[in-house]
């Protein structure tokens, strides 16, 4: 395999500063790259080169299931468009458009839940949140937007490689005007008592309405889940494990865990909100559409 495209998926593999939501545009980029730079003398060369990067790509970052989704939907559509008698130059065109147009609509949906989102948050919240989410801090950008008032405590989201992710949002977050505080990890019990909604972001929604996320979600979530504060996870549906893979995953990725739909009040993609025993209803409609 060419070298920049091996440099390419390893960026994505030891992405550190990223959500899954960009991470998964990312790798359908990557896709789009093969097809640009591709020295193919025919189409089957051409689709073991996509099929191979695309292997690598699912395989990069097992916790972010919007990368293995939008990079089988892309394959899926790749292989039946190589089906129609096209020359080499066309499927190489087609797979570079349609890839500029899954990036395209992951953008519209992620904006879409940002807007749904934003709507949670009113006059006077205190709104809690962990790790690092892009939807997240576009969604109180837009409720600062929309004139409403309301501060965020940040966990610090502390990792083992030295990474604080409440540090990195609250810079961000200070750079639209919104107050907020990073607190310690530890420090969740006490500060929990003083918010009135968390809102999370998603690397990946499982089938049984649980979702995947950076730590410390679990023990915000269970925080949460005694005090009797909505607990709200966002992201979009492409993060949806619609066909059970994690039901069969062993092992997570180092800084992610589970958090059991029990301890989840809602769900919000840019389907809309649902609860996480409702969840199948979004599958239904994913299966409709994709």
């Amino acid at each position: 395999m060419d070298a920049e495209l091996l440099s390419l998926v390893k960026n994505i593999r030891e992405d550190i500063d990223h959500g899954a939501s960009y991470l998964s545009r990312e790798a359908v980029a990557t896709l789009g790259f093969v097809a640009q730079t591709s020295k193919a003398k025919n189409q089957q060369q051409l689709l073991n080169e996509f099929t191979e990067t695309a292997n690598l790509l699912i395989d990069a970052r097992p916790s972010m299931m919007a990368i293995q989704n939008m990079v089988q939907a892309l394959s899926q559509k790749v292989y039946q468009k190589a089906e129609i008698d096209i020359t080499l130059d066309e499927l190489k065109s087609s797979i570079s458009s349609m890839s500029k147009q899954s990036i395209e609509d992951s953008l519209i949906a992620s904006e879409r839940v940002s807007r749904l989102a934003s709507q949670l948050v009113e006059d006077n919240d205190i709104v809690m949140s962990c790790s690092y989410s892009a939807t997240i801090i576009q969604a109180l950008k837009l409720a600062k937007i929309s004139g409403r008032c309301f501060s965020v405590v940040l966990a610090e989201s502390h990792t083992r490689n030295g990474s604080n992710y409440g540090g990195v949002t609250a810079k961000e977050l200070d750079s639209l005007g919104i107050a907020c505080q990073v607190i310690a990890d530890t420090y969740i019990q006490y500060h929990i008592l003083q918010s009135s909604k968390i809102i999370v972001g998603i690397d990946t929604i499982i089938a049984n309405g649980s979702i995947v996320n950076g730590k410390p979600s679990y023990v915000l979530a269970t925080e949460a889940k005694q005090a009797g504060i909505p607990f709200i996870a966002i992201g979009e549906a492409s993060k949806l494990d619609r066909h059970g893979y994690f039901n069969r995953q062993s092992n997570l990725e180092v800084g992610f865990e589970v958090i059991p739909a029990e301890l989840i009040t809602a769900i919000i993609t840019e389907q809309g909100r649902v609860s996480p025993e409702r969840i199948d209803e979004v599958c239904e409609i994913l299966d409709r559409i994709l």
